[in-house]
């Protein structure tokens, strides 16, 4: 029952750090876009 307990615990701590993980991937993937696309625009100005 406890064993049982505490790694049901560490998979929701597991998946909610994936989670985070995943996030921080997107955001930084939006930045790198953006960064890309203000140089695009600033070589084509």
């Amino acid at each position: 029952m406890f064993r049982s307990k505490s790694s049901r615990e560490i998979m929701r701590q597991m998946a909610k750090r994936t989670e985070k993980e995943r996030l921080d991937k997107l955001k930084k993937k939006e930045k790198n876009r953006k960064r890309a696309n203000t140089i695009a625009f600033r070589m084509s100005d």
